[in-house]
């Protein structure tokens, strides 16, 4: 099975009984991402909805969430005596992935997530002007 897809969650997006449960014991800053399709990571399931809180600094050998730097999607991995590793087992370069910090709380199916609508430009191509050629074998002299 193919590992879960994420997407951040913005914390205003969050009811704020919501927001204080994923909070509660925690110091420092909080990142928030949530399972926008399902998947397997590290021998768990991971469902549509869940929530993943992320806090304080990620060590070797525990879950966190890496964050490309420019494009691109987060996605669950490890850290490693190596260096960092995705959800598929590939190597994540430090120049490209940032981990976020360790996994430190999952609600699962904490909010309900929409399917998230790609808009596609429509092209449409205007017909070519039409010029309007006269021989001048026609042509009125």
């Amino acid at each position: 099975m193919h590992p879960p897809r994420l997407r951040a969650l913005h914390p205003e997006s969050l009811p704020f009984r919501l927001l204080a449960e994923l909070r509660a014991g925690l110091t420092g800053p909080v990142r928030l991402f949530v399972v926008v399709e399902p998947g397997r990571f590290d021998e768990r399931p991971w469902g549509v909805g869940d929530v993943l809180v992320c806090a304080g600094t990620s060590a070797e050998g525990v879950r966190t969430v890496l964050e490309p730097e420019g494009r691109g999607r987060p996605v669950l991995g490890k850290i490693t005596a190596d260096g960092m590793t995705g959800a598929w087992g590939e190597s994540c370069h430090p120049l490209r992935w940032t981990p976020v910090g360790r996994i430190v709380r999952v609600l699962a199916g904490a909010v309900d997530v929409q399917p998230e609508v790609i808009v596609r430009p429509q092209l449409r191509l205007a017909p070519a002007p039409r010029q309007e050629i006269q021989l001048a074998l026609f042509a009125p002299a």
